[in-house]
């Protein structure tokens, strides 16, 4: 692969409706897409909590590692074998505020490049608990292993309630759209790629 700069569109949505009956999660990946160079990375479930892994030395080749996980405690299976610097970790969970990474999840995450975010996302989970029906968005981006914070992304939609349904029940709808991380991948003298931001 030529020494150029990769964008990544890293995208995650969460969807609920009719008391939370109907809900989901998705989130996607596209490297160097317009270049057709890598096809999209995707997972959907609830709740979603989306892992894709690719090699820094050439990111375009795709993803050495891609899973959909819908515990919020434990690792994805196979996970461990790419933590290390070698490799660039996308995570996304995207979920109601109690389904976020907990447990033996987390303390993946904050020790691969779990920062602010990651706390905060915490944060909320504890101070909410059972009592508010909450949509949720975080999004990491990093280089694992290497002790360094990654990029984040945190959002969060409160529910809306509607008007009852036949029979008298509360009919509650929320919607957290599309949230996205622009990103670029970047070389380094060595050909390790290494993620930044767009501003």
């Amino acid at each position: 692969m030529s020494q150029s700069t990769i964008p990544v569109l890293f995208q995650a949505m969460f969807k609920s409706t009719a008391g939370w009956n109907s809900s989901d999660g998705y989130a996607s990946i596209e490297l160097n897409r317009s270049s057709g160079n890598s096809p999209p990375a995707s997972g959907s479930g609830n709740p979603c909590h989306f892992v894709a892994v690719f090699p820094r030395d050439d990111p375009g080749k795709g993803a050495v590692y891609q899973q959909v996980c819908n515990s919020s405690t434990d690792v994805p299976a196979g996970l461990d074998q790419y933590l290390d610097d070698q490799h660039i970790l996308f995570w996304a969970s995207a979920a109601f505020v109690t389904q976020m990474p907990q447990g033996n999840l987390y303390t993946m995450l904050d020790a691969n490049g779990g920062g602010s975010k990651l706390r905060q996302m915490e944060m909320l989970a504890t101070a909410f608990a059972c009592g508010v029906n909450s949509g949720m968005v975080y999004l990491m981006a990093s280089v694992p292993g290497t002790g360094m914070n990654g990029i984040e992304l945190l959002k969060i939609r409160e529910s809306s309630t509607g008007g009852p349904a036949s029979g008298g029940t509360q009919v509650y709808s929320a919607q957290v759209l599309h949230f996205m991380l622009l990103l670029e991948l970047i070389p380094s003298s060595t050909g390790l790629y290494t993620p930044v931001e767009l501003h």
